[in-house]
């Protein structure tokens, strides 16, 4: 598995446009900002319930076949293997972890926000 390269910097930022993930970002950062206030047992209650409601919303915006072809292009390049729509998805789980532990993920999000 490769490091992440500038390329695909910009498939992963055309993706998320077409995901939409900026009204996602401010829609749940708003539900979230009102989950803070709630006391802890409603607040630990009230994340979980929108930790699977973000969740489904993004699961149903990436089963666009086009979103979907992307995401495995985009992941192929960076592990080095072919047809990751075909393998176990634990496997596939597995890579996402190792390319976010061999990447500073959050710094490439930081330099862009910059």
């Amino acid at each position: 598995m490769r490091k992440i390269n500038t390329g695909d910097i910009f498939k992963l930022a055309r993706l998320l446009k077409r995901i939409n993930v900026f009204e996602f970002y401010k829609k749940f950062q708003a539900k979230g900002a009102k989950i803070k206030k709630l006391p802890e047992k409603e607040r630990v209650v009230a994340t979980r319930e929108l930790g699977v409601e973000a969740f489904v919303e993004v699961l149903m915006t990436i089963t666009d076949a086009n979103i979907e072809k992307e995401i495995y292009s985009l992941l192929e390049g960076i592990t080095g293997k072919k047809n990751i729509a075909e393998q176990d998805i634990d496997v596939t789980v597995v890579d996402i972890i190792e390319i976010f532990k061999n990447n500073d993920i959050s710094k490439v999000f930081s330099l862009a926000q910059g």
